[in-house]
């Protein structure tokens, strides 16, 4: 299933990973608005490390950022050259990257954070401890490690803190995940509710929890992304066996949905069902005028599928106009 993000303007990865016999695989898939989707090479240790999937993406300069840590274990960090298409190996043991005011910063699975310096060069890059998130414990790993307005903001099991390049500082106490800069203000998910910051206000704005299973065992799985005018919110549910709230039961599938929110309202741009494997996520990125809404799905094997759906936003709320392929 999807694991982690990066996005800019003209190009998204979206790093894939499961479980099976042990190991556990990852492959990266490169959307770009030229060259169309397709799967980069990765270096041998991230594709089968044995250890840990992907665990953050971060585009950084001309380079893609790659870490792999859960728990302690993992394989060094590793650095994609997106213009030559080369790897380099950066040593470090970091869960996520993140750049704040065009300087490189990583936290481990400990929430310490550290300064990433010659990051560009050849060999290892530099760490530096400055400072640790709250608890020193891998059960509060942290899950996000975003900018917004000049400063990261990392969310953890305990909150969200918010870092300013000496000391971080735990601003909010809700679980939240999938922090999403959109409109001059942060959203993320708590409980199931979309809430937005702007850095002094907190407002909850829409529940998506309508999708859960009656069962209650499993909730709705969540993507954000955003671009100048629309932040995106894609949501995948199981519902085979089970009733949601909002649509009669359909078995053995999963239902898919693409939200859109336009800072004044929600609507639901695209809705499909889906079969669903052993694990499931989706993602959502944003490239040059068009969202890509990714949904992954694993069989429990050494299988994995990929559907990509492609919407023009210039034809925002015209369902003719969107495009599926698989990978």
């Amino acid at each position: 299933a999807p694991l982690a993000k990066a996005e800019s303007e003209h190009v998204a990865f979206v790093a894939f990973g499961f479980f099976s016999a042990g190991n556990y695989y990852n492959l990266i898939q490169r959307i770009d608005n030229n060259a169309g989707n397709y799967t980069i090479t990765i270096p041998a240790a991230l594709v089968s490390n044995g250890i840990a999937n992907i665990s953050g993406l971060t585009l950084h300069k001309k380079y893609l950022f790659v870490a792999s840590q859960t728990f302690g274990h993992g394989v060094n960090c590793q650095r994609y050259d997106t213009q030559a298409n080369t790897w380099q190996d950066i040593g470090g043991g970091i869960v996520h990257f993140c750049a704040i005011r065009g300087l490189l910063y990583g936290i481990n699975y400990n929430s310490d954070i550290f300064t990433v310096t010659n990051e560009t060069a050849a060999g290892a890059a530099t760490y530096t401890k400055i400072d640790t998130a709250g608890w020193d414990d891998s059960t509060a790993m942290p899950t996000c490690f975003v900018e917004y307005n000049g400063a990261g903001y990392i969310a953890k099991a305990d909150g969200i803190y918010r870092f300013d390049g000496v000391k971080a500082q735990k601003i909010l106490r809700l679980y939240t995940k999938q922090l999403c800069v959109y409109n001059g203000a942060m959203y993320f998910f708590a409980g199931s509710w979309l809430y937005r910051f702007d850095g002094a206000n907190i407002v909850r704005l829409q529940y998506f929890g309508n999708q859960e299973r009656a069962s209650q065992l499993l909730g709705t799985d969540l993507s954000l992304s955003a671009d100048s005018d629309n932040l995106y919110i894609n949501t995948v549910v199981t519902t085979g066996g089970y009733a949601i709230i909002d649509k009669d039961d359909v078995a053995a599938v999963g239902l898919k949905r693409l939200y859109v929110y336009d800072g004044a309202a929600f609507y639901l741009w695209h809705e499909t069902d889906v079969t669903l494997g052993v694990s499931y996520t989706p993602a959502v990125a944003v490239i040059s005028g068009f969202v890509y809404d990714i949904f992954g799905n694993t069989t429990g094997s050494y299988v994995w599928t990929s559907t990509v759906y492609t919407f023009n936003i210039n034809f925002l709320f015209d369902p003719t106009k969107t495009e599926s392929t698989s990978m």
